[in-house]
């Protein structure tokens, strides 16, 4: 399970909690609009992620390369009521099938940081994620083809 969230210029859209198992992505992501927003998508053996929204009043995209416990990219959102265009990042929170996942003091999974939250809705923020993302996409590149070139 992963958190996720990235700033809009207007209106608000968090992905509150999405599920990475087995290839796919779901998740649901709260916005201004509240309308009925299920997140579904794909993501490769190396890490590269791609999911859509298509909510009552929102259409989303994201994009994200994910290598271990966070992943990074762009993500698009429009709708009467929310205009995103910017980066957003997710962190693992807990997975009972990952051994070493952290949680919090009361044994709940564990949640993103008020730090992270921050960075996250602030324009450094969001250059420091479009930076991340642009080298962990390079990782899974590389990774991708080693993996070509060794068949």
């Amino acid at each position: 399970t992963y958190g996720g969230i990235f700033s809009c210029n207007y209106g608000t859209a968090e992905p509150s909690v999405l599920t990475i198992r087995n290839g796919k992505v779901s998740g649901y992501v709260d916005t201004t609009d509240g309308g009925d927003n299920n997140l579904i998508g794909e993501i490769d053996q190396f890490g590269r992620m791609t999911a859509y929204l298509s909510g009552m009043f929102t259409l989303m995209e994201f994009k994200a390369a994910v290598i271990g416990n966070e992943g990074y990219g762009p993500a698009e959102a429009h709708g009467p009521s929310v205009i995103c265009d910017g980066a957003w990042a997710l962190k693992r929170r807990a997975d009972p099938l990952v051994e070493g996942v952290h949680r919090t003091a009361d044994g709940a999974s564990a949640r993103i940081s008020v730090d992270f939250v921050s960075r996250a809705k602030s324009w450094g923020g969001w250059k420091e994620f479009e930076v991340l993302y642009e080298s962990f996409t390079r990782s899974i590149e590389m990774e991708r083809l080693k993996s070509i070139l060794a068949r």
